[in-house]
């Protein structure tokens, strides 16, 4: 089970030259949480399951195609970087800052979805698309894949547990039909 103390920000792709930096892809390219100095944890899934190890960042590039460029304290040889290939990385979200108006998507998991003062779904998940992120929203007729944009997103009643969104009825053609494996 996930805990709710740990996010997961993104997997390392692969190592990046010989001296132990590693190219990293983001769940959420426009997320600035990872940042010099920040300890993270690197493990396969939510349990960390593979090779679970505390690593410090040292430095940070980000390339023409949104990755990552990371080195780590701890991380000094391409043998070392390769054993962490494939490995997600996740971030205590007490060493996070944000502002008064942000939140983390992940937050809105479980959340009921409320469009035009009637519930349409829950909150099951949510993925980044290319042009930011889209929460997939349970209903009984099935999945739909609805864009989290400004536009769309009404207001998030933390209180009430749910969110107020317009527009949902637009996004119904882009429900799955069938069960689909998801990527987180």
């Amino acid at each position: 089970m996930r805990s709710k103390e740990l996010l997961r920000l993104g997997r390392i792709v692969k190592p990046h030259g010989l001296r132990g930096k590693v190219e990293v892809y983001l769940f959420n390219s426009a997320n600035p949480a990872l940042h010099e100095n920040l300890s993270i944890l690197t493990g396969e899934d939510e349990t960390g399951a593979l090779a679970p190890a505390r690593l410090t960042i040292r430095n940070i590039q980000r390339k023409p195609s949104g990755n990552l460029i990371i080195s780590f304290d701890q991380v000094t040889t391409i043998e070392q970087a390769e054993a962490l290939r494939g490995a997600c990385i996740f971030a205590d979200r007490n060493d996070m800052e944000l502002d008064d108006d942000e939140y983390f998507v992940d937050d809105l998991k479980g959340m009921e979805v409320h469009d035009a003062g009637a519930a349409v779904g829950r909150v099951a998940g949510s993925y980044t698309a290319g042009a930011g992120e889209v929460i997939i929203v349970t209903t009984p007729e099935g999945d739909v894949d609805f864009p989290l944009t400004d536009e769309n997103l009404e207001f998030i009643d933390w209180e009430n547990n749910a969110l107020r969104v317009n527009n949902f009825g637009d996004f119904h053609e882009y429900k799955y039909k069938g069960k689909k494996k998801r990527k987180p």
